[in-house]
């Protein structure tokens, strides 16, 4: 396989956003065998760098099911059916149809996507849960702003009180939480919240902004990236992103000093926004 992938070309053109190059890189691959995900490490993939769009190539997806499976690509023989014993009145016994339990191949949760875990840190109005999220190629934006789904899970998540932001209370394998109910979600990376095309909701050039925003609990400052002027009734009733990216933004708790949080991107539930502005209209002091 090693040889196959010397004789391809370093990138080739992006044929979904045709703006980006497909480039040539090995990933970590995530994939179900029936109720296990099982992860591959330095799998070769060709991945966009502007839309993140992501191509395998099939011999090394037929390879790994391979590997997964040995009876994947062998014929199977159809199993004999023994007949029923005869009736002892000479009558035939009655042909009875068998259901077979076969799942949806189009059910979302059987679907062949692509999983990753990214840490994220969740803020609510009374707890603090610091965990891993599990998303597709589309980031973190695109899990949250899932108009399907209203609630996600976090895997090995601690918690802790917002007045105690340091003292551990409780530990867990996994915990539900409703998207609403969030006020904002920090992430270490800005890979993390997802590929450019969907952070900037679909736009090439972007003008940034400087803002502070306030909810009932925190404030955050940070940067915003939005496709022309700033306006503040579309940013918060239009469109359906109901989280907002920032980035190299800082979070502080309001009535909780000691609670400080800073990160390369921070998404804010907009339904949570009680006050925004923007740093270049700051009044002068008089002299």
């Amino acid at each position: 396989m090693s040889e196959e992938s010397s004789n391809q070309p370093s990138s080739i053109p992006c044929i979904e956003c045709r703006a980006g190059v497909l480039t040539l890189r090995h990933i970590t691959y995530f994939t179900w065998l029936g109720g296990e995900l099982i992860t591959v490490p330095n799998f070769p993939a060709w991945i966009c760098d502007v839309c993140g769009r992501r191509e395998y190539d099939e011999k090394a997806i037929h390879w790994l099911n391979m590997i997964l499976d040995p009876n994947a690509g062998r014929p199977t023989q159809p199993r004999r059916r023994t007949p029923p014993p005869p009736r002892p009145d000479g009558l035939a016994a009655p042909r009875l149809q068998i259901l077979k339990d076969d799942p949806s191949p189009m059910s979302l949760d059987t679907s062949p996507r692509t999983y990753r875990f990214i840490p994220v840190d969740i803020l609510t109005s009374g707890y603090r849960v610091v965990g891993k999220v599990t998303v597709t190629t589309h980031g973190a934006m695109g899990m949250l702003n899932d108009p399907t789904k209203s609630s996600l899970e976090v895997h090995d998540a601690r918690m802790a009180r917002l007045h105690m932001p340091t003292k551990l209370v409780d530990h867990f394998e996994l915990v539900r939480m409703m998207k609403r109910q969030l006020h904002a979600i920090c992430m270490a990376r800005r890979e993390d919240l997802g590929p450019h095309a969907i952070v900037r909701g679909g736009y090439t050039h972007t003008v940034e902004y400087t803002v502070r925003l306030t909810t009932q609990m925190f404030e955050v400052e940070g940067m915003m990236e939005l496709p022309g002027r700033f306006d503040f009734t579309a940013l918060i009733t239009e469109g359906s992103r109901e989280f907002l990216p920032l980035f190299n933004a800082t979070l502080n708790a309001i009535l909780i000093p000691n609670l400080r949080v800073e990160s390369a991107g921070i998404l804010v539930n907009r339904r949570m926004v009680d006050i925004m502005a923007l740093l270049n209209q700051r009044a002068k002091p008089e002299k």
